[in-house]
């Protein structure tokens, strides 16, 4: 997307993680490169490409679901390379509430690395958690694993001892986000 737009690296990192927004110049050759309208990546929505006969099978890579029988979805190939991310360790699924509102919001499509698994703090992480998968910002501390919402508000922080720890499963970290600003 650097690339692409000629924009910052700092730039494109905003809008990945719902930060900023692209506007002029960089909105049209970030709608170009991804090859769908500027409005889609304004206003989400089901994605139309451009042209549908430039988007060919081979410039799209199916992820498969990370909830059990959901259906693969394409994403761009150049998009996903960009992000030197490997292909074979990415699963998709939507976010299921809004408990990361206002940068993860309920429906978005996240891209989850299942195998970048080593908590960092501050970054987004699916979690089974009482078998069910969920969105923290996760964060190390001395008392134990911080697990955090960005809607602190819906969602208190909780904190699991290091003897609790086994309660939960990293799957992976959460590398992208697609949906409406």
């Amino acid at each position: 997307m650097v690339r692409a737009t000629g924009a910052s690296k700092s730039t494109v990192h905003g809008w990945l993680n719902g930060y900023t927004v692209p506007k002029g110049k960089n909105l049209l050759a970030l709608a170009d490169a991804l090859k769908v309208t500027p409005n889609w990546l304004l206003d989400g929505g089901e994605l139309i490409p451009l042209d549908p006969d430039s988007i060919h099978l081979s410039d799209s890579y199916p992820i498969p679901s990370l909830m059990t029988g959901g259906p693969d979805k394409p994403f761009q190939k150049e998009m996903l390379e960009t992000q030197n991310l490997d292909l074979e360790s990415l699963y998709w699924m939507p976010a299921p509430d809004d408990s990361m509102s206002p940068s993860i919001r309920e429906g978005d499509v996240l891209v989850v690395d299942t195998h970048d698994r080593e908590v960092k703090d501050g970054k987004v992480y699916i979690v089974r958690y009482a078998d069910a998968l969920i969105i923290k910002r996760l964060f190390k501390r001395i008392n134990g694993l911080l697990l955090r919402s960005d809607n602190t508000a819906a969602v208190p922080d909780e904190t699991l001892p290091p003897n609790k720890q086994d309660a939960i499963e990293v799957v992976g970290r959460v590398v992208l986000r697609i949906g409406e600003l």
